[in-house]
């Protein structure tokens, strides 16, 4: 985490997404949901996060829309997101391991599977209702 601060690339993407907000929240939402989804299952949703905080708190000039917004978009990316792969969730992890020991094996392609059907529709009506409930923010 501290490397990626160190070397500016939380910084970058954090003005990134400054850029996108100013064109259009509900792009900047989603792509701030779905970038920390996607994050959260190649690194785990815990150091996706502290990489999403950090380059949101690097933004040199936030608006109080903004900040709420996505704040709340890369907290549901972290949360939702990492249900697709099943190194994406400690949690997920820790209840597969106890299914098994009580008789339910669920194969990891079966939780990819099943994963790559409901979690893009959640994290999409999720982001919907974070824009529709930042129109009142504003």
């Amino acid at each position: 985490m501290k490397g990626l601060e160190n070397t500016g690339i939380t910084h970058v993407l954090g003005e990134a997404l400054a850029r996108l907000s100013a064109s259009g929240n509900l792009e900047a939402i989603m792509t701030t949901t779905f970038s920390t989804a996607f994050g959260s299952n190649l690194i785990n949703n815990w150091s996706m996060m502290m990489i999403s905080v950090s380059s949101l708190a690097s933004v040199s000039n936030p608006v109080a829309s903004f900040d709420q917004s996505l704040i709340y978009s890369s907290i549901l990316g972290a949360d939702l997101g990492p249900n697709v792969t099943i190194v994406g969730s400690l949690s997920s992890m820790l209840w597969l391991v106890l299914l098994r020991q009580r008789g339910l094996d669920i194969h990891p392609l079966q939780y990819l599977r099943l994963g790559l059907i409901v979690t893009p529709p959640m994290l999409i009506a999720s982001a919907l209702a974070i824009y529709a409930s930042s129109l009142f923010w504003s």
